[in-house]
């Protein structure tokens, strides 16, 4: 699964998340809505999913009844982000670690648009969860935290060259010291 994931949509520039997250607030301060979402209200590489836990949300009219987001639906799905701005959820792996030519289907709602329908919120979140979009936006925010807790794979691989360097750098401080003895001494190298 990981090979369908490309390195670009796993490891970002750090410089790059910061461009991205300056970009959202000054778009939430012009105004202006887009890609980014246009609101400072959901989360970011840096804090993740915004999961604001109140007593009561919004409540949206279907029909008669009145239904509304709950704070236990993030329990249930540590992915899940909630809008308050916008009354909407999001999937917050796919926002931030999805790819950005998504099909126009329903995983779009929950990356871009936002989600609303409180009434078929579980099953929408369950079939998202399912999709193999979702799936590989999972794994690319594993392995960006992966990334941020271990380091990446040159900074693994530059710590055991390090110590591999130093213990080269002894080996060879041994071999002159011995050949130093031996050269003061006049004593050849080979055993007679």
């Amino acid at each position: 699964m990981t090979s369908m994931i490309a390195d670009r949509d796993v490891f970002r520039d750090p410089a790059a998340d910061q461009r991205e997250d300056n970009e959202r607030a000054d778009d939430s301060r012009s105004g202006r809505t887009g890609s980014l979402l246009g609101k400072n209200d959901l989360g970011t590489r840096k804090t993740g999913p915004k999961q604001p836990r109140l007593d009561q949300y919004p409540s949206t009219s279907f029909g008669k009844q009145q239904r509304s987001f709950q704070k236990h639906w993030f329990d249930l799905f540590d992915w899940l982000e909630y809008s308050l701005s916008r009354n909407s959820s999001y999937c917050f792996s796919c926002r931030l670690f999805g790819k950005l030519n998504l099909r126009a289907n329903k995983d779009a709602l929950l990356n871009t648009e936002g989600f609303k329908n409180w009434k078929r919120a579980l099953d929408s979140y369950r079939e998202h969860e399912a999709s193999v979009v979702h799936k590989s936006s999972l794994l690319a925010w594993k392995n960006y935290r992966a990334t941020l807790t271990e380091g990446d794979v040159v900074d693994q691989m530059n710590v055991g060259n390090v110590a591999q360097i130093n213990e080269r750098r002894e080996y060879m401080r041994r071999i002159v010291a011995v050949t130093s003895f031996l050269g003061k001494q006049g004593i050849a190298f080979r055993g007679h």
